[in-house]
């Protein structure tokens, strides 16, 4: 058992992961190609490879952070990391992948996340980190445990992006209550701002 701290953000993590693998196989092929607005950058399914692929990065912090270690990530040049590039550099390598590859692809990788976490002390969630920021979010310095509560809601996060491209499907009942969350609320508004730095790769 993980620590106390640590514990419901797994059991969230997991409860989310189950919602979302039921909502994202029951997507047509037609909606999965869909463009997400405003950007219309990236489609439906490339908001489910971010989401299905990102559990490494996090485990790498997760492991940062008990090694005593609470500044922000940097790139490979010593520059600060481009989170928004290393996104953009994630999809376009799995971009061309069914929904089941990626699906399991994901399973060990979920895994290893899980198993870093529960690794996790109390003291641990309390670290205040360095937050490196992204296109739309100021740098900042944050506790460690109120982002892992954040991100165990990554995935009701990017499926509300996901509906955008997706209108009739917004009122689902279901979906409104999973999506009712005051913190997927809140990134819904942060990230609805213009872009604050120029994205390195595009």
């Amino acid at each position: 058992m993980a620590a106390p701290s640590v514990q419901p953000v797994i059991d969230l993590m997991r409860k989310n992961r189950a919602v979302y693998e039921e909502f994202c196989r029951s997507l047509s092929e037609d909606e999965l190609r869909r463009p997400v607005p405003p950007d219309n950058k990236w489609t439906v399914m490339d908001f489910v490879i971010h989401n299905l692929t990102f559990d490494d990065l996090t485990t790498l912090w997760a492991e940062s952070v008990m090694a005593g270690n609470t500044n922000a990530p940097a790139g490979p040049d010593g520059q600060p990391f481009d989170v928004d590039a290393w996104n953009q550099e994630r999809v376009e390598g799995w971009r061309g992948k069914s929904l089941d590859v990626v699906f399991a692809a994901s399973v060990a990788e979920r895994a290893k996340f899980e198993e870093t976490l529960s690794r996790l002390t109390d003291e641990d969630m309390g670290q205040i980190v360095d937050f490196p920021g992204d296109n739309k979010r100021d740098p900042a310095r944050v506790q460690f445990g109120l982002f892992l509560h954040g991100l165990a809601r990554h995935d009701p996060i990017h499926v509300a992006d996901m509906l955008k491209a997706l209108p009739e499907r917004a009122d689902d009942p279901e979906l409104k209550s999973w999506l009712d969350d005051r913190m997927v609320e809140w990134y819904q508004q942060a990230m609805a701002g213009e872009a604050r730095r120029v994205k390195s790769k595009e």
